[in-house]
């Protein structure tokens, strides 16, 4: 009897922790939402610590640290920021998590290029696209395409960022990402308008390239037409030169 009376007072312990880890959870969204930055940084700090005491270990504990990050930039404490992702690059990596270090590399590279090392930026977005190129989300290669694009015009390699932006607006088109496929069109016009003659390659000059081969090898899987989508593309460019 004693033994099962533990066993519920347990279960109900358990029970009662996960809720205030939820409602934990609910309160730091909300102050996200208001740009409560410190409050956002004060609650991720006490659910921490409630799992700590809980019996979580470090890697389950990762996320909740990465979720840091973001508050501690907009607070301005570079240096911290980069220590919990290089933290979480650590466990994400001692225990294979590929989706969890492709995150990691890319919030790496947003901080670096807050620092204005966009040298280091790239190198860090181009780890990151290698291994998002090793999973089967396509938007999440499209995002880090679209991400080393933006890095890469930054520091004037127009061509190379040509070429990253094309692959970024192909994997949206496919998948139909509406909003995301705007948001990378919005970035090609950009571009486009900066330059007197952008050196856009075509799709299929693009697939001729080894570093795009996961692009072909995926449009081969999805029995993706490569002329009628170069037709599209050429049809939203039109759209854009009109704009």
């Amino acid at each position: 009897m004693a033994s099962q009376q533990g066993e519920k007072l347990a279960a109900a312990s358990d029970i009662l922790t996960r809720v205030f880890i939820s409602g934990l959870d609910i309160a730091h969204s909300a102050h996200l939402r208001l740009e409560h930055w410190q409050a956002s940084l004060d609650l991720l700090t006490e659910k921490k610590h409630v799992e700590q005491v809980a019996g979580e270990s470090a890697e389950a504990l990762v996320r909740t640290q990465f979720n840091r990050y973001g508050p501690l930039m907009k607070l301005g404490y570079l240096d911290e920021a980069q220590q919990v992702l290089e933290g979480c690059l650590r466990i994400d990596t001692k225990v294979g998590d590929l989706a969890g270090q492709a995150t990691d590399l890319s919030a790496l590279a947003n901080v670096w290029k807050e620092r204005g090392d966009v040298s280091h930026t790239i190198e860090l977005a181009r780890q990151g696209l290698a291994i998002c190129e090793r999973l089967s989300n396509p938007e999440d290669r499209a995002i880090s395409h679209g991400n080393l694009s933006s890095y890469l015009h930054e520091v004037g390699q127009v061509e190379e960022g040509a070429k990253h932006r094309l692959a970024g607006i192909v994997y949206f088109l496919v998948t139909g990402n509406q909003q995301n496929l705007e948001i990378n069109l919005r970035n090609l016009s950009i571009h486009m308008k900066e330059a007197k003659d952008y050196p856009l390659p075509s799709l299929n000059e693009l697939l001729q390239q080894p570093e795009f081969s996961t692009l072909k090898r995926w449009l081969g899987e999805w029995k993706v037409n490569v002329g009628e989508l170069q037709e599209q593309i050429d049809w939203l460019l039109s759209k854009i030169m009109q704009d």
